[in-house]
């Protein structure tokens, strides 16, 4: 006797082959049986006449540990009903462990209030036993964050690291890797620090290869330097051999977009001469970034409290208002997200935020970020349509929403001050509504695999992200005519249309488009 058996589906398996006609059966917690299933008996039997059945969703980069939410909003709602089952946290060189010193939650207060995080784990093993103590609606691993480990091993984040601190930082990404960690992540363009030297990163690098851990890269620069950064990933990729994943790729500015068809080139012929790097890729043309990192660069180096100091001080505030000039920044494609402290300047751009305020969109910046301690998002339009279509066109890239769950009701959040992207609430469904159905730029078997069985691959998550028999039961039924995203920047707040149902481990989560409240989510250990 089966749990379920969904009847007359589209089965788009997560491998990018042809779709094809079949029914799937699924017990406990796996696919038991994937055929034309006559005569078998199950609990419940579901018609997906006319319905796309396909793995659950595998995000490549999300950011719920890091912004707090897998805690505080475990069933993580806005992500199980755009169909995202799983998720890998610790991206961008931030992780929630290991946390050997509380110093190490200072690389998470870009993205989160900490003042009232309470934690009771010191490595990463024991912070994914904390997490298997509380039920979660998505299934979860994790990347250990390289600004992480520097901050678990000496606070003066100005100075470069000796050989005795990398050393340090070797072990416990060693001990991380052993308790259950997918690989390493590198957040280069935040460092609010000297860049990470090579010596360092190479040396954290070998240790992920030594493990057949993945090493992902927040790249240094996405604008005028996008060259030189994705030269320098795959420097590390072919010098130490490791797997390598460039998270979010783009091209910020004109500058940048000027430069794309040589970046893909070289990404191209990386892959030709079998290096294993891949990419991906979230379909927005907006970015959700930190205001903090449109400051020159000289301006962004050391502690929080030394940069806030700089503002204060009225030579070091004119010096970097000047900078700032030098940028020739287009204020009115900066939109003010969220902000650590209420500013009512939400939704709006930083040129109108400087009319409100009667200052320079320069000094509107700096004012900001004091006044919120640096801790501000915004989107920003800096990105090319085109290069989004190209993108989702090449085999080495993934697809992911960069980012975060969120839960409740929508109408509840739509009254909350702060805007989060799109994404959030919308990646998937915009990905095959818009890009697959409505515009063709890519079909709808190789779109899934990009977000399926492609990064299951390449991050080792064994058992799933593919329909197969014996595979964990993480499964979506859509209406391919019906799917699409209703998030927007002014109301990021909307769930999307089309998903039927959710399975995760083979318990309906999401039924006719609706959570259930189910928290069936596992912590998953890299083996």
């Amino acid at each position: 006797m089966l749990d379920y058996l969904i009847k007359n589906a589209v089965v788009l398996d997560g491998t990018g082959k042809d779709r094809y006609a079949a029914d799937i059966g699924i017990a406990g917690e796996h696919i038991k049986t994937i055929g034309h299933l006559e005569d078998v008996k199950a609990e419940e039997v579901i018609d997906a006449t006319n319905m796309f059945v396909m793995p659950g969703i595998i995000d490549a980069v999300n950011h719920s540990d890091t912004h707090w939410t897998i805690l505080e909003e475990p069933s993580q709602e806005s992500l199980l009903r755009q169909g995202i089952t799983t998720i890998i946290g610790g991206n961008c060189g931030s992780s929630l462990a290991p946390s050997i010193e509380i110093a190490a939650l200072e690389s998470i207060r870009k993205w989160a209030d900490i003042s009232q995080a309470n934690i009771n784990w010191k490595t990463l093993g024991e912070f994914l036993d904390e997490l298997e103590r509380h039920p979660l609606g998505v299934n979860f691993c994790t990347l250990v964050g390289h600004g992480t480990l520097k901050r678990n091993v000496f606070e003066d984040m100005s100075r470069k690291p000796t050989e005795e601190d990398v050393e340090k930082m070797n072990l416990l990404l060693n001990n991380a890797l052993n308790e259950g960690a997918f690989g390493i992540s590198f957040g280069l363009a935040f460092s609010q620090n000297v860049p990470a030297h090579q010596y360092e990163i190479n040396t954290l690098v070998s240790v992920v290869e030594k493990n057949n851990g993945v090493a992902a890269f927040h790249m240094r620069d996405e604008g005028k330097n996008l060259l030189a950064s994705i030269g320098e990933v795959i420097d590390i990729t072919r010098t130490i051999g490791v797997s390598t994943e460039i998270s979010h790729l783009k091209a910020i500015g004109r500058s940048a977009w000027e430069r794309f068809p040589n970046a893909l080139e070289i990404l191209r012929s990386a892959k030709k001469e079998g290096l294993d790097i891949n990419a991906n890729v979230f379909p927005y043309e907006r970015t959700g970034s930190l205001l903090f990192t449109l400051l020159p660069e000289w301006a962004k180096k050391g502690e929080r409290e030394k940069i806030l100091a700089s503002f204060r001080n009225p030579q070091e505030r004119e010096k970097i208002l000047d900078g700032i000039r030098d940028l020739t920044l287009h204020f009115d494609r900066f939109t003010i997200a969220s902000t650590l402290r209420k500013s009512g300047l939400i939704g709006k751009t930083l040129e109108e935020a400087a009319a409100i305020l009667n200052m320079t969109p320069e000094e509107t910046m700096v004012e900001l970020l004091l006044i919120n301690e640096l801790t501000i998002t915004i989107f920003g339009q800096t990105l090319q349509e085109s290069n989004i279509e190209t993108l989702l066109k090449e085999p080495f890239i993934h697809i992911s929403s960069d980012g975060i769950g969120k839960s409740g009701d929508s109408s509840w959040y739509s009254l909350k001050e702060n805007l989060i992207h799109p994404r959030s609430f919308g990646t998937v469904p915009r990905v095959l509504g818009r890009y697959v159905r409505e515009k063709k730029i890519i079909s709808w078997e190789k779109a899934i695999e990009k977000m399926t069985g492609a990064v299951a691959d390449k991050f080792h998550i064994k058992k799933r992200g593919k329909i197969m028999k014996g595979y964990s039961a993480d499964l979506v039924i859509f209406d391919p005519d019906k799917i699409i995203d209703k998030a927007t920047y002014e109301n990021p707040y909307q769930y999307p249309y089309g998903i039927e149902r959710v399975f995760i481990n083979g318990v309906t989560v999401v039924q006719k488009g609706i959570y259930r409240g189910a928290l069936e989510g596992k912590v998953l250990r890299r083996s």
